[in-house]
């Protein structure tokens, strides 16, 4: 919000100076605002290259996605208020997503509370977190499922069960 607000009272600016700039050219100060609009965008930038605070995909924009690029689609079941789903979430997505192990599925997460009725359709029994993943093998969709907090070697069993090649970043190097 404090980044929008920034950028929008650095645009309102500029377009102020340029507005009183004239046919005599930059109005007093607009190079040095323009230099300073600049930097208040490259973090947004940096921050989208290196896939950081990335929010998933909704369930429906995931599912679609899945079936167009006929990717497997990994779903975390969980809730704001349950420590292993937000320590799951954290501790095994997130380091999985920035050293590239999720880059041949398509991830999303449902909260249970938010979206009840989806989460119940996903779901096996009532415990929290569950890690579901379909997966398309001769022609038709498979679904694979873990529950409880996994590590990210569960994680890369579940693929591995899925037939789903992993790769990790790091390795590439």
């Amino acid at each position: 919000m404090l980044r929008f607000a920034l950028t929008l009272k650095a645009a309102s600016i500029l377009v102020l100076s340029a507005g009183l700039a004239g046919a005599t050219g930059p109005a007093v100060g607009e190079e040095e605002l323009g230099s300073k609009a600049k930097k208040i965008e490259e973090p947004k930038k940096d921050a989208e290259a290196k896939g950081k605070n990335e929010k998933p995909l909704k369930y429906e924009e995931a599912l679609k996605k899945s079936q167009k690029e006929e990717k497997p689609l990994l779903i975390l079941v969980g809730a704001r208020w349950c420590a292993s789903c937000e320590i799951m979430k954290n501790e095994t997505i997130e380091p999985m997503k920035k050293a590239g192990e999720l880059d041949n599925v398509i991830y999303t997460h449902v909260d249970k509370d938010k979206r009840p009725e989806l989460a119940e359709q996903l779901m096996k029994g009532a415990t929290l977190p569950q890690v579901v993943l379909f997966s398309k093998r001769s022609g038709a969709w498979k679904r694979f499922s873990l529950t409880g907090m996994q590590s990210r070697t569960r994680m890369t069993e579940l693929f591995g069960r899925a037939k789903i090649a992993i790769r990790n970043k790091s390795q590439l190097r």
